[in-house]
Protein backbone atom coordinates (compact mmCIF):
# COMPACT_ATOMS: atom_id res chain seq x y z
CA UNK A 1 0.00 0.00 0.00
CA UNK A 2 1.65 3.26 -1.29
CA UNK A 3 1.04 6.48 0.32
CA UNK A 4 1.28 8.61 -2.67
CA UNK A 5 -1.41 6.60 -4.19
CA UNK A 6 -3.72 7.36 -0.88
CA UNK A 7 -2.55 11.56 -1.12
CA UNK A 8 -3.37 11.11 -5.11
CA UNK A 9 -7.55 10.02 -4.51
CA UNK A 10 -7.50 11.85 -1.30
CA UNK A 11 -6.88 14.59 -3.14
CA UNK A 12 -9.13 14.47 -6.22
CA UNK A 13 -11.69 13.56 -3.42
CA UNK A 14 -11.04 17.18 -1.63
CA UNK A 15 -11.20 19.12 -5.27
CA UNK A 16 -14.86 16.88 -5.90
CA UNK A 17 -15.86 18.20 -2.32
CA UNK A 18 -15.01 21.69 -2.88
CA UNK A 19 -17.34 22.02 -5.43
CA UNK A 20 -20.20 20.31 -4.17
CA UNK A 21 -20.55 22.18 -0.64
CA UNK A 22 -24.16 20.03 -0.64
CA UNK A 23 -22.71 16.93 0.73
CA UNK A 24 -20.97 18.77 3.69
CA UNK A 25 -23.65 20.69 4.49
CA UNK A 26 -25.58 17.25 4.94
CA UNK A 27 -23.23 16.36 7.72
CA UNK A 28 -24.66 18.92 10.14
CA UNK A 29 -28.01 18.39 9.28
CA UNK A 30 -28.63 15.57 11.54
CA UNK A 31 -27.01 17.26 14.98
CA UNK A 32 -28.60 20.71 13.67
CA UNK A 33 -31.97 18.75 13.92
CA UNK A 34 -30.88 16.75 16.98
CA UNK A 35 -30.05 20.19 18.99
CA UNK A 36 -33.72 21.83 17.48
CA UNK A 37 -35.63 18.83 19.05
CA UNK A 38 -33.37 18.65 22.71
CA UNK A 39 -33.83 23.09 23.01
CA UNK A 40 -37.59 22.12 22.79
CA UNK A 41 -38.31 19.28 24.88
CA UNK A 42 -38.97 20.59 28.69
CA UNK A 43 -36.11 21.00 31.09
CA UNK A 44 -37.13 17.67 33.47
CA UNK A 45 -37.70 15.62 30.03
CA UNK A 46 -33.64 13.80 30.64
CA UNK A 47 -34.82 10.48 29.33
CA UNK A 48 -36.78 12.42 26.51
CA UNK A 49 -33.71 14.19 25.85
CA UNK A 50 -31.35 11.18 25.70
CA UNK A 51 -33.50 8.61 23.70
CA UNK A 52 -33.56 11.92 20.67
CA UNK A 53 -29.70 12.07 20.55
CA UNK A 54 -28.97 8.31 20.80
CA UNK A 55 -31.54 7.94 18.11
CA UNK A 56 -30.50 10.74 15.81
CA UNK A 57 -26.63 9.86 16.36
CA UNK A 58 -27.82 6.16 15.28
CA UNK A 59 -29.72 7.32 12.15
CA UNK A 60 -26.96 9.14 11.29
CA UNK A 61 -24.47 6.82 11.90
CA UNK A 62 -26.22 3.98 9.46
CA UNK A 63 -27.38 6.47 6.76
CA UNK A 64 -25.45 9.36 6.04
CA UNK A 65 -21.68 7.92 5.42
CA UNK A 66 -23.46 5.60 2.50
CA UNK A 67 -25.16 7.93 0.54
CA UNK A 68 -22.57 10.27 0.75
CA UNK A 69 -20.22 7.18 -0.77
CA UNK A 70 -22.06 5.95 -3.19
CA UNK A 71 -22.63 9.63 -4.55
CA UNK A 72 -18.62 9.69 -4.48
CA UNK A 73 -18.49 6.23 -6.20
CA UNK A 74 -21.03 7.24 -8.79
CA UNK A 75 -19.56 10.28 -9.68
CA UNK A 76 -16.09 8.40 -10.30
CA UNK A 77 -18.04 5.97 -12.18
CA UNK A 78 -19.96 8.42 -14.65
CA UNK A 79 -16.68 10.48 -15.07
CA UNK A 80 -14.81 7.38 -15.49
CA UNK A 81 -12.27 8.50 -12.69
CA UNK A 82 -12.87 4.72 -11.17
CA UNK A 83 -12.40 2.62 -14.24
CA UNK A 84 -9.10 4.17 -14.58
CA UNK A 85 -8.50 3.98 -11.13
CA UNK A 86 -9.46 0.43 -10.64
CA UNK A 87 -6.99 -0.57 -14.14
CA UNK A 88 -4.26 1.00 -12.94
CA UNK A 89 -2.06 0.84 -9.92
CA UNK A 90 -4.63 1.46 -7.30
CA UNK A 91 -5.09 -1.40 -4.74
CA UNK A 92 -8.63 -1.67 -2.92
CA UNK A 93 -7.37 0.14 0.21
CA UNK A 94 -5.82 2.82 -1.05
CA UNK A 95 -8.77 4.16 -2.76
CA UNK A 96 -11.11 3.20 0.42
CA UNK A 97 -8.99 5.17 2.76
CA UNK A 98 -8.70 8.16 0.21
CA UNK A 99 -12.14 8.38 -0.66
CA UNK A 100 -13.04 7.90 2.87
CA UNK A 101 -10.70 10.18 4.77
CA UNK A 102 -12.83 13.40 4.24
CA UNK A 103 -15.91 11.95 5.32
CA UNK A 104 -14.38 10.49 8.09
CA UNK A 105 -13.12 13.90 9.19
CA UNK A 106 -16.42 15.50 8.72
CA UNK A 107 -18.08 12.82 10.66
CA UNK A 108 -15.66 13.27 13.30
CA UNK A 109 -16.60 16.85 13.80
CA UNK A 110 -20.27 16.08 13.43
CA UNK A 111 -19.92 13.10 16.21
CA UNK A 112 -18.51 15.90 18.87
CA UNK A 113 -21.14 18.25 18.22
CA UNK A 114 -23.29 15.24 19.42
CA UNK A 115 -21.77 14.35 21.88
CA UNK A 116 -21.90 17.72 23.41
CA UNK A 117 -25.86 17.75 23.00
CA UNK A 118 -25.99 14.54 24.83
CA UNK A 119 -24.53 16.53 27.88
CA UNK A 120 -21.01 14.71 27.21
CA UNK A 121 -17.50 15.90 28.93
CA UNK A 122 -13.98 15.23 29.30
CA UNK A 123 -12.95 11.19 28.38
CA UNK A 124 -16.86 10.59 27.85
CA UNK A 125 -17.06 12.50 25.15
CA UNK A 126 -14.03 11.35 23.76
CA UNK A 127 -15.79 7.95 24.51
CA UNK A 128 -18.91 8.66 22.59
CA UNK A 129 -16.88 9.90 19.84
CA UNK A 130 -15.22 6.86 19.61
CA UNK A 131 -18.15 4.61 18.99
CA UNK A 132 -20.02 6.89 16.76
CA UNK A 133 -16.56 6.85 14.46
CA UNK A 134 -16.67 2.73 15.02
CA UNK A 135 -20.14 2.82 13.37
CA UNK A 136 -18.98 5.32 10.90
CA UNK A 137 -16.39 3.25 9.86
CA UNK A 138 -18.10 0.08 9.14
CA UNK A 139 -21.19 2.03 7.18
CA UNK A 140 -18.23 3.60 5.05
CA UNK A 141 -16.87 0.42 4.28
CA UNK A 142 -20.61 -1.41 3.67
CA UNK A 143 -21.68 1.70 1.56
CA UNK A 144 -18.65 1.19 -0.65
CA UNK A 145 -18.81 -2.00 -1.07
CA UNK A 146 -22.90 -1.44 -2.33
CA UNK A 147 -21.67 1.55 -4.21
CA UNK A 148 -18.74 -0.40 -6.39
CA UNK A 149 -20.52 -3.47 -6.99
CA UNK A 150 -23.68 -1.63 -8.51
CA UNK A 151 -21.41 1.34 -10.08
CA UNK A 152 -22.51 -0.63 -13.10
CA UNK A 153 -25.98 -1.19 -13.13
CA UNK A 154 -28.85 1.19 -13.83
CA UNK A 155 -31.41 2.01 -10.98
CA UNK A 156 -29.53 0.55 -8.34
CA UNK A 157 -29.76 3.85 -6.37
CA UNK A 158 -32.75 3.58 -5.18
CA UNK A 159 -31.68 -0.11 -3.24
CA UNK A 160 -28.97 1.70 -2.06
CA UNK A 161 -30.97 4.26 -0.40
CA UNK A 162 -33.51 1.78 0.81
CA UNK A 163 -30.82 -0.35 2.54
CA UNK A 164 -29.84 2.94 3.99
CA UNK A 165 -32.81 3.81 5.44
CA UNK A 166 -33.03 0.30 6.96
CA UNK A 167 -29.64 0.48 8.11
CA UNK A 168 -30.36 3.99 10.62
CA UNK A 169 -33.85 2.71 11.68
CA UNK A 170 -33.25 -1.19 11.76
CA UNK A 171 -32.43 -0.21 15.55
CA UNK A 172 -35.89 2.01 16.27
CA UNK A 173 -37.40 -0.81 15.14
CA UNK A 174 -36.02 -3.18 17.08
CA UNK A 175 -37.11 -1.34 20.28
CA UNK A 176 -41.05 -1.61 19.58
CA UNK A 177 -40.49 -5.06 18.31
CA UNK A 178 -38.95 -8.28 19.92
CA UNK A 179 -39.30 -10.25 16.10
CA UNK A 180 -37.27 -7.14 14.82
CA UNK A 181 -34.92 -6.93 17.69
CA UNK A 182 -34.04 -10.64 17.72
CA UNK A 183 -32.32 -10.37 14.06
CA UNK A 184 -30.87 -6.62 14.65
CA UNK A 185 -29.16 -7.89 17.39
CA UNK A 186 -26.86 -9.00 15.35
CA UNK A 187 -26.38 -5.97 13.11
CA UNK A 188 -23.81 -3.00 14.07
CA UNK A 189 -25.77 -0.15 14.04
CA UNK A 190 -27.96 -2.16 17.08
CA UNK A 191 -24.88 -2.49 19.10
CA UNK A 192 -23.71 1.48 18.48
CA UNK A 193 -27.04 2.12 19.68
CA UNK A 194 -26.49 0.13 22.40
CA UNK A 195 -23.05 1.37 23.18
CA UNK A 196 -24.58 4.82 23.35
CA UNK A 197 -27.29 3.54 26.09
CA UNK A 198 -24.11 1.75 28.49
CA UNK A 199 -22.27 5.27 28.30
CA UNK A 200 -24.76 6.69 29.91
CA UNK A 201 -25.72 4.19 32.21
CA UNK A 202 -22.72 3.56 32.83
CA UNK A 203 -22.63 -0.28 32.34
CA UNK A 204 -19.89 -1.91 29.82
CA UNK A 205 -21.42 -5.46 30.74
CA UNK A 206 -21.62 -6.61 27.39
CA UNK A 207 -18.83 -5.11 25.80
CA UNK A 208 -17.07 -7.54 24.29
CA UNK A 209 -20.33 -8.97 22.86
CA UNK A 210 -20.67 -5.75 21.02
CA UNK A 211 -17.29 -5.15 19.87
CA UNK A 212 -17.60 -8.89 18.64
CA UNK A 213 -20.56 -7.99 16.47
CA UNK A 214 -19.51 -4.53 14.89
CA UNK A 215 -15.97 -6.44 14.10
CA UNK A 216 -18.07 -9.55 12.53
CA UNK A 217 -20.02 -7.09 10.54
CA UNK A 218 -17.09 -5.05 9.48
CA UNK A 219 -14.22 -8.05 8.85
CA UNK A 220 -17.50 -9.18 6.07
CA UNK A 221 -18.35 -5.62 4.73
CA UNK A 222 -14.43 -5.17 3.98
CA UNK A 223 -14.53 -8.68 1.86
CA UNK A 224 -17.36 -7.72 -0.13
CA UNK A 225 -15.72 -4.36 -0.91
CA UNK A 226 -12.80 -6.16 -1.62
CA UNK A 227 -14.56 -8.06 -4.00
CA UNK A 228 -16.50 -5.68 -5.42
CA UNK A 229 -13.15 -3.30 -6.58
CA UNK A 230 -11.54 -6.12 -8.31
CA UNK A 231 -14.11 -8.22 -9.98
CA UNK A 232 -16.07 -4.72 -11.51
CA UNK A 233 -13.25 -3.44 -13.95
CA UNK A 234 -15.75 -2.48 -16.63
CA UNK A 235 -13.85 -4.41 -19.50
CA UNK A 236 -15.53 -3.44 -22.58
CA UNK A 237 -17.62 -0.60 -21.54
CA UNK A 238 -17.03 3.19 -23.57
Amino acid sequence: MKLRRIKAVFKKQIMNMSQNGGILMQFFLYPVITGVMVLVQPVDAVFAKVSLVMTMATMFTGMMPIMTVNSIISEDKWGNSLRMLIMSTVKPPEYLIGITAYILFVSLVSSLVFGLIGGFGGFALLLFVGIIMSGIITTLILGSAMAIQGARKAGTGTLITIVSLLNGILPVLGMSNQAIANVSKYWYTQQIRELMGDLYGNYFGNLWYRFIIIGANFVVFLILFMISYKSNRFYGEK
